[in-house]
């Protein structure tokens, strides 16, 4: 939704949205045709810290999928598992020929940290401006999240008290 929303909204920017839940993926596509949206790409796969082949845990309700089993059961029930395609940050800034993109929304169901230290070179305003990473405790720790992220950015988070178990890191620019 959020892909969408802002492709809808900002024609002058490119949106590039990985879904790792085929029907989702399938979903998004539908939604970028319905919205007009021709500013953008979908890539159906997972973010992850490796590269590869992993078990996506689908959940009941869907949004709660996860490459994390017990995420999915703390949060949902499973559905049912399928092998995705696992993509690095990093893989997709190279599939995609980004050099330096404009903001990096994440969510990714418990694996956010792995994900940012797998490719740490690209925590760096030269090549992600902004972020806005929605962080599942204690899958990842915003703590660690934080102090990554404030080497090089301004950093706030959010936690919305009637939301557990996710709070939103964002981060900007110091200039």
């Amino acid at each position: 939704f959020f892909s969408v929303k802002l492709a809808s909204e900002s024609r002058d920017v490119k949106i590039y949205a990985v879904e790792a839940n085929p029907s989702a993926c399938g979903y998004l596509g539908a939604n970028f045709r319905l919205n007009s949206v021709k500013n953008g790409n979908i890539l159906c796969g997972a973010v992850g810290g490796k590269s590869g082949v992993a078990q996506l845990y689908v959940a009941g309700n869907g949004v709660n999928s996860s490459l994390i089993p017990r995420y999915v059961e703390e949060y949902s029930s499973r559905a049912y598992t399928l092998n995705v395609r696992i993509y690095t940050l990093r893989e997709i800034f190279e599939k995609f020929s980004l050099e330096r993109v404009s903001l990096v929304k994440m969510d990714v169901e418990g694996v956010e940290e792995e994900v940012l230290l797998s490719c740490r070179e690209l925590v760096s305003p030269e090549r992600v401006e902004k972020w806005i990473i929605e962080v599942h405790p204690p899958y990842s720790s915003p703590s660690r999240i934080v102090d990554l992220l404030e080497r090089e950015y301004r950093v706030a988070t959010f936690l919305d008290y009637d939301i557990p178990g996710q709070l939103f890191i964002y981060a900007w620019p110091r200039r």
